[in-house]
């Protein structure tokens, strides 16, 4: 089960020095009375929106425009958008999640998007470093219009016409508020 909540009361059980938490959830009391003395896997972390599939579509329709203009394919124009602008997987520790690899191995056959960082050598071999970026379908409503925004700027760089400021803004806050009516 996954849904929003709120943190109502945070304390500190004095026996055990664990955290006890009480949160409001916006769910079925009847689902969540079926947990009830069951072990739970808990994870808590800040809701953000989910990026909208019209800013998605637009993204996309850019993206075809500059792979025309730039007289390639629309995947390799997304890979490095996504290396120049995207976002990184992160550790716990607030890092960005590295990945190493012989040399000859590329990690783009793995399905993985990644931006290359340097290479270093271990017992006369080759090894190249890069930095794991997400796809932009696990981006937020923040993320997404960040992305876009460069995306924009990318396409104007080469002549293309896109949305004003106005309408783009207009079409993120159109989705942001359509989801908020079905909450």
């Amino acid at each position: 089960m996954v849904c929003r909540g709120f943190l109502k009361n945070l304390s500190l059980d004095w026996k055990t020095k664990q955290p006890e938490v009480t949160l409001r959830l916006e769910a079925r009391a009847e689902d969540i009375e079926r947990l009830q003395d069951k072990i739970l896997s808990v994870e808590l972390k800040q809701y953000r929106e989910k990026r909208s599939l019209d800013a998605n579509a637009y993204a996309w329709v850019l993206i075809s425009k500059i792979a025309e203009a730039l007289h390639t394919d629309k995947d390799s124009v997304y890979e490095s958008l996504l290396r120049d602008y995207g976002f990184p997987y992160v550790s716990e520790d607030g890092a960005g999640r590295k990945l190493t690899v012989l040399k000859e191995i590329d990690p783009a056959e793995f399905g993985l998007h990644v931006k290359y960082i340097g290479d270093g050598h271990v017992g006369g071999k080759v090894f190249s470093h890069y930095l794991v970026i997400r796809g932009s379908s696990e981006y937020d409503t923040r993320e997404m219009g960040y992305f876009i925004d460069c995306i924009v700027q990318e396409a104007k760089g080469l002549g293309i016409e896109t949305m004003t400021p106005a309408e783009l803004e207009r079409m993120m806050m159109a989705y942001e508020k359509k989801h908020h009516a079905k909450g």
